[in-house]
């Protein structure tokens, strides 16, 4: 079996959290691994490998995936197509700065940058590019017919889950009626920043061979995340505090933003501008 649907983004706006609520309902099957990234990462496996992801399929009649990242990569679009045209595509979006913010934060937890806040948050970085959210959706766009792109909008989680996942069920053709006891959990919450890079580094290799583990693997890292041990982890390394970000990098960061949220308005055919407003 292979997918009818797949998230490929953002980054760091709620797929998380949509991925628990679709683990819960009948109708849907994901793999036991949230991000397989096959169409990024893995491409050269080839298909039949990316089907093993999709074992557990008991007839469910959507069928999907939720790797964010796929936005990152120019030839992801074409390669999802070439596999299925008639994808169903979802995009979850929140505001670009929050957003981009969020992804530094977390990078700064990972341990992946260094660098202050105005030098990770510049205009050509690409924390501040994976936030140029239409300028990614072109490249599907131009592949895919409208009626199989969905654009989702984070804060709209906060201010009505139950009408949100409605929306989403209906678009994959489901029971829209469904409420998964998730609805109303919050989904990778900021975490401590981390003080040891050493540890992260186990950490993380325990994970990675979780989830290379096979669905027995992937099954033990989602039972780990849902019992809480990770974040005792995150208490127990923990660092310093996160930097703000000022007003001032706030109001150059819309700036930037502004020509593509425009274009996301005029596609979603929803004013997204009030985003500059929080």
């Amino acid at each position: 079996m292979l997918p009818n649907f797949i998230v490929p983004g953002a980054p760091r706006c709620g797929t998380t959290w949509l991925y628990d609520c679709f683990c819960e309902h009948p109708d849907i099957y994901v793999p036991e691994i949230k991000e397989v990234r096959f169409f990024s990462r893995d491409y050269e496996k080839g298909i039949s490998y990316y089907e093993t992801h999709f074992a557990g399929w008991k007839g469910e009649k959507a069928v999907g995936e939720l790797s964010p990242t796929y936005m990152d990569h120019s030839e992801v679009p074409k390669r999802i197509y070439e596999l299925n045209p008639a994808m169903k595509l979802i995009f979850s979006f929140r505001n670009p700065v929050e957003r981009a913010y969020s992804d530094y934060c977390a990078a700064l937890f990972r341990k992946a940058i260094d660098s202050n806040i105005d030098e990770a948050l510049k205009e050509d970085s690409i924390i501040i590019q994976r936030s140029m959210y239409f300028k990614y959706l072109q490249r599907f766009i131009k592949l895919f017919p409208r009626e199989n792109i969905k654009v989702m909008i984070f804060e709209d989680i906060k201010r009505g889950p139950d009408s949100y996942l409605a929306d989403v069920f209906a678009f994959l053709e489901v029971d829209a009626n469904f409420r998964p006891s998730t609805m109303l959990t919050v989904s990778n919450r900021r975490r401590p920043r981390q003080k040891s890079r050493s540890l992260i580094r186990v950490k993380n290799f325990i994970r990675e061979n979780l989830l290379g583990g096979g669905k027995a693997g992937a099954a033990i890292a989602r039972r780990l995340r849902k019992s809480g041990a990770g974040e005792l982890f995150f208490k127990l390394n923990r660092g310093k505090e996160y930097p703000e970000l000022s007003p001032a990098k706030r109001a150059e960061l819309n700036q930037i933003f502004k020509s593509d949220v425009e274009g996301l308005s005029e596609f979603a055919g929803r004013d997204l501008t009030f985003w500059f407003k929080n």
